[in-house]
């Protein structure tokens, strides 16, 4: 009869089936069609649910799936839109004028129509508001309108602007209203521009931001037009009516001072007035009032205008306000400070509010700082181009950071505890997750603690920036993760630098490791093969050893824990995934798994630099091979040296073959807890077994020789499974870098090794070109060439596993295949 295929949902690689219920089911997320021999994942955007799927579903509408081989589709996030089939979240489309807020059921987003005084762009962006000097006056608009000119708008989402005020002008998208300058006016409210602005007219004067003009008062005059300020009658003229544009020549035989009002038979000095006329004809003089001026003559008390006062008596003219202060009244003695957020120029009647987002404090001449919540960003710019281009220079705080002081800038930017940023002039905040040492408000701390000692400053360099500490005592680096002090290092699960271990408790460290090992290998191996001489009780503990490994099977057990844990602690330097505390505190007790024995007698930072700690980490295994196969090589001339002439009638010959028997290696495997550690002692140290070749010095030497490197070849097998993922995690950390914005202003970013902050990772670093050349030459060597030597010595051996016919090279790497039932040995 002809083969019949497996069923859709159902896949089988066996070919000695007899009924379609042995053919296997496709799990959850995987689908197989009929006459599949493997199942296949489902690609991004589609899943199976469930077992035994022929294929695979398309996620609905309103759901995606970015990661493939998966059983279920996640629900589209709101603001967010996911058609038939999606791999990912979508913008939503919403049209200019509207917004995302939900989604529906059927994966189409709900469009609001945008709110007055603010706009709307479309897509997936929620509302804006309309800055100061535009206006979104109805719902469901896509852009806010500046406002025309002859209005203004000083507050943030408006429904309309204000007609601009008297004296003062608007232009088109103002956020508040300029004053007319000296010797113009205006009483109108819809000026566009400062050309609006009325010259002064004749015999009047006009100050900055003047409603109407003023006529000049008696004994003063203004020639022509647009003028500020009415001057005083020369000496020998005097003008007695208001609103002139020259003096009248004083009469013969009268007396007129500089700014008379009329003639005077007599003259009052500058500063006083005349009062009364005594009998003789002449005037009594006054001292003038404070608050007031007198020109002298018999012209009476002026009161100082607004924007200009008189502190003290006898003023003969009235002093105008200086720049910052102001004054709204008339008759004044003393002007006042400019309130906080406004400015004011030299004669100011009133203060003048600054743009947006400007401030200032008390008596600001100019608008130069950013109000809180927002920073300035370039300290030295032009304080006159700051006024003109606000929203150039001031920038809202970042998220974070704490702008609460007016007049911050990029420098002074404050950075909470637990924060830490690279310098004084960027913007990001990088969260310290593993650190209790950062003390935020700060720059960076130093890149190397080599190069800082070295220049014996508290500060570094970084390029043209200098950059402050933003870390407690004794910590530095990127999130305060670095030691200044060469005896240090930062230890993670204290969260801060801990002193490292002096050289004899790292020797101690290092010989107590390798003794307790030894030690426990060898106790293992005496309770493995000599517990049964103890009489009974020894006999009736061997069997129950050897019933609990074989019902147990703890070397597989050990060997897939050894596994998991090599694998997550690769995550981090090989694929850059940076695993939460909470998880890695649980899982650090069971470090001595990774079998990094520098490690775990002394930490990583405390050894050197980098390319030592890599060529120590990439050649310590190497090293331990070629002590096991001195080891060996002795164990052998031991035996060759003791064994002596054997009698011609023997017919033992040494060898350490064998067939694949409980004692080489089943699907139990050998050992307990520490199975591993002694497997390999009992194999390496198993006595020699007899072949069935006559006993000759040559058959001797070679049989030695042949066994010792089978061993030696076991020993390596061995040591290469158990380091390689912690030496391939301790090369793949010379790669692992992390990039910091040094500079927003020119856009400067640096990136360093993590591993060794001395190592600016950059082909013009020399250290990273070094490290580069040790890296590629270890990569080929550890992560490549090992894996590739188990294929090929799997690959060589397949035909005699398969058959079960061991040969002597399939035991020798029986370590690689003997834990695998036969029928899942694909290979």
């Amino acid at each position: 009869a002809a083969p019949l295929p497996c069923e859709a949902g159902s896949y089988s690689r066996a070919t000695n089936l007899t009924d379609a219920s042995e053919c296997i089911d496709a799990s959850p997320g995987h689908f197989a069609t009929a006459g599949s021999t493997q199942q296949t994942a489902c690609r991004e955007g589609s899943f199976a649910n469930g077992t035994r799927n022929g294929a695979c579903e398309l996620c609905k509408e309103g759901h995606y799936q970015d990661k493939s081989a998966a059983a279920a589709c996640v629900r589209c996030a709101a603001g967010k839109f996911c058609p038939q089939g999606s791999s990912r979240e979508l913008d939503a489309q919403c049209k200019a004028g509207t917004y995302a807020r939900l989604t529906d059921r059927d994966g189409d987003p709900e469009c609001l129509d945008c709110p007055m005084g603010s706009s709307c762009g479309g897509g997936a962006a929620p509302p804006s508001e309309c800055s100061p000097g535009y206006f979104a006056s109805a719902s469901g608009l896509s852009e806010c309108t500046r406002c025309e000119g002859g209005t203004y708008q000083s507050e943030a989402r408006a429904a309309g602007c204000i007609a601009c005020e008297m004296g003062s002008y608007c232009a088109e998208g103002a956020s508040a209203p300029l004053p007319c300058e000296k010797r113009t006016y205006s009483n109108k409210t819809n000026l566009e521009s400062v050309g609006g602005c009325e010259g002064c007219p004749e015999g009047h004067a006009c100050t900055t931001g003047s409603v109407i003009p003023v006529p000049c008062r008696a004994g003063t005059f203004a020639f022509g037009s647009r003028n500020a300020e009415c001057e005083l009658c020369r000496a020998g003229t005097y003008q007695n009516g208001t609103g002139a544009s020259n003096c009248l020549p004083c009469g013969s035989g009268s007396f007129c001072p500089i700014g008379a009002s009329l003639e005077l038979p007599a003259a009052c000095e500058p500063g006083t007035y005349g009062n009364v006329t005594d009998g003789d004809g002449l005037p009594d003089c006054f001292d003038c009032p404070a608050g007031s001026s007198c020109p002298g003559g018999a012209a009476p008390p002026t009161q100082c205008a607004a924007g200009t006062v008189a502190p003290a008596e006898r003023m003969k003219t009235c002093d105008s306000c200086a720049a910052g202060t102001y004054q709204d009244g008339t008759g004044a003695t003393r002007c006042r400070d400019c309130v906080a957020g406004h400015y004011c120029t030299e004669g100011a009647s009133a203060p003048l509010p600054c743009p947006h987002p400007l401030g200032t404090g008390r008596g600001s001449v100019t608008c130069s700082v950013c109000k809180r919540e927002f920073y300035l960003l370039n300290s030295s710019a032009n304080p006159a181009d700051i006024f003109d281009n606000p929203t150039k220079h001031c920038k809202r705080c970042p998220k974070y950071a704490d702008c609460s002081a007016r007049g911050t800038t990029l420098q002074t930017l404050g950075v909470p505890p637990g924060l830490w940023r690279a310098s004084s002039l960027t913007t990001e905040l990088h969260a310290c997750v593993a650190s209790d040492h950062c003390s935020g408000s700060g720059g960076a701390a130093d890149v190397s603690r080599r190069r800082l000692t070295a220049s014996g400053s508290d500060n570094r360099v970084v390029g043209d920036v200098i950059v402050g500490e933003g870390c407690n005592a004794g910590h530095t680096g990127p999130r305060c993760e670095w030691c200044r002090s060469e005896s240090q290092y930062f230890d993670r699960v204290q969260r801060g630098c801990v002193d490292c271990p002096s050289a004899g408790v790292r020797f101690a460290n290092l010989v107590g490791i390798v003794l307790a090992a030894a030690a426990t290998g060898a106790l293992f191996y005496l309770a493995l093969t000599r517990v049964a001489i103890f009489g009974r009780a020894g006999a009736r503990a061997a069997h129950r050893l050897s019933h609990m490994k074989v019902k147990v099977g703890f070397q597989p057990k050990v060997k897939v824990l050894v596994s998991f844990y090599q694998i997550a602690a690769t995550l981090g330097p090989v694929y850059g995934v940076r695993l939460h505390e909470d998880f890695t505190r649980w899982t650090d007790f069971i470090d001595a798994i990774s079998f990094d024995l520098l490690g775990l007698t002394y930490p990583d930072a405390c050894i050197g630099s980098m390319a030592d700690r890599l060529l120590l980490a990439a050649l310590w295994p190497v090293v331990l091979v070629l002590l096991g196969g001195t080891a060996l090589a002795c164990h052998a001339l031991a035996v060759w040296l003791m064994s002596g002439p054997a009698p011609s009638s023997s017919p033992a010959a040494i060898s350490d073959d064998g067939g694949r028997s409980d004692s080489d290696g089943g699907r139990g495997g050998r050992g307990t807890a520490l199975g591993l550690l002694g497997s390999a002692l009992r194999s390496l140290l198993r006595p020699l077994q007899p072949s069935h070749e006559a006993v000759t010095p040559y058959n001797l030497r070679r049989d030695l020789v042949r066994s010792t490197l089978r061993r030696l070849l076991y020993w390596a097998i061995l040591v290469a499974y158990l380091v390689l993922p912690s030496v391939s995690r301790s090369i793949f950390k010379a790669r692992k870098c992390e990039s910091f914005s040094i500079n927003v202003l020119d856009e400067t970013r640096r990136s360093y090794l993590m591993a060794d902050l001395d190592v600016l990772c950059s082909a013009d670093d020399d250290k990273y070109r070094e490290l580069d050349l040790i890296f590629w030459s270890f990569f080929v060597l550890w992560p490549v060439l090992v894996p590739l030597t188990f294929l090929v010595l799997l690959l060589s051996l397949r035909p005699a596993v398969r058959a079960q016919r061991i040969s002597p090279l399939a035991n020798a790497c029986r370590f690689l295949w003997r834990d695998y039932d036969a029928d899942f040995i694909f290979w």
